[in-house]
């Protein structure tokens, strides 16, 4: 497993296992995927979903449901405790290629999309997506239009990511 910066507690309050804190987690997993993918198949709706590679080796079933109905999977990171924040560039380019392999071996598909784990990235991630043939990115917040943006290392497109829907924000509000 490449060199990360930042990795964060899992559990803070108590370490693992957290007893009070790990069935709230657990129950998205448990509960809210089948819920979420029956909902998705009565509308017909194809979704995109933005994946820590340690999911397909740790929830294969749910992974193998998203996978079986076509969704496109956006790469965020390998576990979402890692961050990239501060990391060295050659650290970052061999995280990027992990998760890349991870991908291929998942799907058989590279990564089209790359969405920082934490939301976490550095000066260099564009670059760095771009260098690995990855099409866009939604680690910036700047604008609600997806743009290209210039980079060393070939074409990318942003799709801008609103803090606005994210699930932390969403769980924390109610």
């Amino acid at each position: 497993e490449p060199s990360v910066q930042g990795i964060r507690q899992a559990w803070p309050r108590t370490g693992p296992p957290d007893g009070l804190d790990y069935p709230r987690k657990d129950y998205g997993h448990r509960v809210g995927l089948d819920r979420f993918i029956d909902l998705c198949d009565r509308l017909d709706i194809t979704c995109t979903v933005s994946l820590s590679m340690a999911v397909p080796t740790m929830y294969p079933d749910g992974f193998a449901a998203m996978r079986d109905r076509g969704w496109e999977f956006m790469c965020h990171g390998l576990y979402n405790t890692h961050y990239l924040w501060n990391c060295p560039i050659d650290d970052e380019r061999a995280f990027i290629a992990d998760c890349q392999a991870r991908m291929i071996a998942a799907t058989g598909s590279p990564i089209r999309g790359w969405f920082s784990p934490a939301c976490s990235h550095t000066v260099n991630t564009p670059d760095l997506v771009a260098e690995a043939g990855i099409d866009y990115y939604c680690d910036l917040y700047h604008d609600d239009q997806p743009f290209p943006v210039r980079t060393a290392g070939g074409s990318l497109i942003t799709i801008p990511y609103s803090m606005d829907v994210n699930d932390a924000v969403q769980h924390a509000t109610g």
